[in-house]
């Protein structure tokens, strides 16, 4: 299956084929998931846990790991671990707020993404 990633149980995710382009912000939430991922797999308790409430598997696909919706999966089921959330604010200084502002920023990029998806898909050149 081309995307798809055992560790994220949905349905194959799209890439495009678009240059990359450095954005500060988008490189600080990836720094902030891989610190919170970091956090919760230095944990073999915190592990176990999260993997048995967000479904995930643990054989993660690097490349997938790196995809806005993935991060973004990822961080929607650390937002419903009030247990979590409070470990990260008081070991790592990561708050609530702080994963609300990379969710927000994830969504504003995967809707980037779509636009650019269903240009492509209608023809349209159009940059962003």
């Amino acid at each position: 299956m081309r995307n798809r990633s055992v560790f994220y149980p949905g349905p194959p995710l799209p890439r495009l084929n678009v240059a990359p382009v450095s954005d500060p912000g988008l490189d600080e939430v990836k720094a902030t998931v891989a610190r919170i991922l970091d956090f919760i797999i230095a944990d073999e308790e915190r592990l176990h846990s999260f993997l048995r409430t967000s479904g995930f598997r643990p054989d993660a696909d690097q490349a997938a790991a790196q995809l806005p919706l993935f991060m973004l999966t990822i961080l929607d089921a650390v937002s419903k671990d009030q247990q979590l959330l409070s470990a990260l604010a008081r070991q790592q200084g990561i708050t609530h707020e702080i994963v609300q502002m990379c969710q927000a920023r994830l969504l504003f990029q995967v809707s980037v993404e779509i636009v650019q998806l269903s240009r492509q898909g209608d023809g349209s050149s159009e940059p962003t």
